[in-house]
């Protein structure tokens, strides 16, 4: 193994990296990423800097195609203790990236007769490589398909939505087809559920076979696409069902045969998603609250940052709810954290629920809320803020054998009425909010009826 990675005034390209020897030859033999910090007498910890390079941590990540090693990914710093699990998360998004470019490049050196296949193979690991989130990795996969198969004439890809336990229809070949997109369906319904259940590689039918004519295409009813032929293809990976990818013909023998790239392909784009996917869990996870799932502090400050710049341009209201659950330290003291946080995930779900889609949730701190109403005037915010307190004070909060009853205080603020900055927008909800936790609490208070 050598190392070619870095600032050349750093690094020595020309050292050879022993398998087993260090953090890397470690990664490298046990197929593990290894977080290592220099220690006295560690003098091989970082060998392929020079010894005045100040280098104190290193996180090495292997690069495997699932049967051995073919590399290693190095990060290091001067910082002691630089890395933890999450830099490991971020470092496998990457690895599982290059594992796809190795495996691109293994195969365009295999044989000079399978030029064109490998390729075509080469273009599709560059495009899907380029794409890291879902919105842009699912058309690129559609498109393949219509390179793939000729006579396609429509195309679906289906997500396996582990929460629900449901498919749902996420990606469409035609325009024609756009509000299929979102529906969903159980996985005993129609013969693509039967299929994603039943099968691991893929199928195809062709009309008058009767697993065609027997199901409908998509959950129950009849299927209005007419289709001839149909290729079924299972998205996964040896653990996980990932997906289906569903192609539809007017050509009875379009998928008799199924290309020989199509084995190989399936596999890319199963890796893929779960990069994809494995990016946006990270990405959520530094965006959202962990326990109420709602925006955190950090995020909802930006994003009230970049309504500001939209209200340079537009002329338009925007309304802040700042929200505080009464008495919320007794839930606490008298019952334990535990039902406080159910109280806190309950509260969050009805803020959820109230709000439309455009609007923006986040929790605050502790016990606080704040929400973001989008081209939302004085009145409407009020309406908004006492809908949303009556939902709470009405509501019975049942957790575990415990009955509670819970109600909150909201402040609000409108731009342009009340204020022209962010800033003040924040203060004068805050204040508002202050007013209506001393003027005795589950009420509203607008900034504008303060006197």
């Amino acid at each position: 193994m050598c190392s070619y990675v870095g600032d050349n005034e750093v690094i020595d390209h020309s050292v050879a990296i022993r398998i087993g020897r260090g953090a890397i030859g470690w990664a490298a033999k046990h197929n593990e990423p290894k977080i290592w910090t220099r220690s006295e007498g560690n003098e091989d910890f970082c060998y392929y800097t020079d010894k005045g390079s100040g280098i104190k941590s290193m996180l090495a990540y292997p690069v495997s195609d699932g049967h051995q090693v073919t590399g290693v990914i190095v990060v290091d710093s001067r910082k002691a203790h630089a890395f933890s699990a999450r830099e490991e998360k971020v470092m496998d998004v990457f690895a599982r990236q290059l594992a796809l470019i190795f495996e691109v490049q293994d195969l365009a050196q295999a044989s000079k007769e399978e030029a064109n296949n490998l390729k075509f193979l080469h273009d599709v690991g560059s495009r899907l490589l380029k794409s890291l989130k879902l919105k842009e990795l699912l058309p690129e996969i559609m498109k393949q398909q219509g390179e793939i198969f000729h006579d396609l004439r429509y195309g679906f890809i289906l997500i396996n939505d582990q929460k629900t336990g449901k498919l749902e229809i996420r990606e469409v070949s035609d325009t024609s087809l756009q509000g299929m997109i979102g529906q969903s369906f159980d996985l005993m319904e129609g013969l693509a559920g039967y299929i994603f259940q039943h099968h691991q590689e893929p199928i195809s039918f062709a009309k008058g076979e009767k697993m065609l004519t027997d199901r409908p295409l998509f959950g129950y009813g009849a299927s209005d696409l007419n289709e001839k032929s149909l290729q079924f293809i299972p998205l996964k990976t040896s653990g996980q069902k990932l997906g289906l990818i569903v192609l539809v013909s007017d050509n009875e023998q379009a998928f008799r045969e199924s290309p020989e790239v199509l084995k190989i392909l399936i596999n890319h784009y199963s890796l893929a998603l779960i990069n994809a996917e494995t990016l946006h869990r990270q990405e959520q996870l530094a965006v959202t609250d962990g326990l109420t799932q709602l925006l955190n502090h950090r995020h909802f400050q930006e994003i009230l940052s970049q309504e500001f710049k939209r209200l340079e341009r537009e002329s338009t209201f925007l309304s802040l709810l700042m929200l505080d659950i009464d008495h919320f330290k007794k839930f606490n003291d008298t019952y334990g954290h535990p039902v406080g946080d159910q109280v806190l995930k309950k509260v969050a779900r009805i803020l959820k629920d109230s709000c439309r889609e455009i609007d923006f949730v986040a929790r605050y701190g502790g016990e606080e809320f704040a929400v973001l109403l989008i081209n939302t005037d004085q009145d409407g915010a009020i309406q908004m803020a006492e809908r949303i307190r009556q939902t709470i004070a009405k509501d019975t909060f049942m957790v575990d054998d415990l009955s509670l009853q819970v109600t909150a205080s909201l402040g609000v603020a409108t731009y342009p009425d009340n204020c022209t900055e962010k800033q003040s927008l924040i203060d004068f909800a805050d204040q508002a909010l202050y007013q209506a936790k001393s003027g005795g609490r589950n009420r509203v208070v607008h900034f504008s009826t303060m006197s």
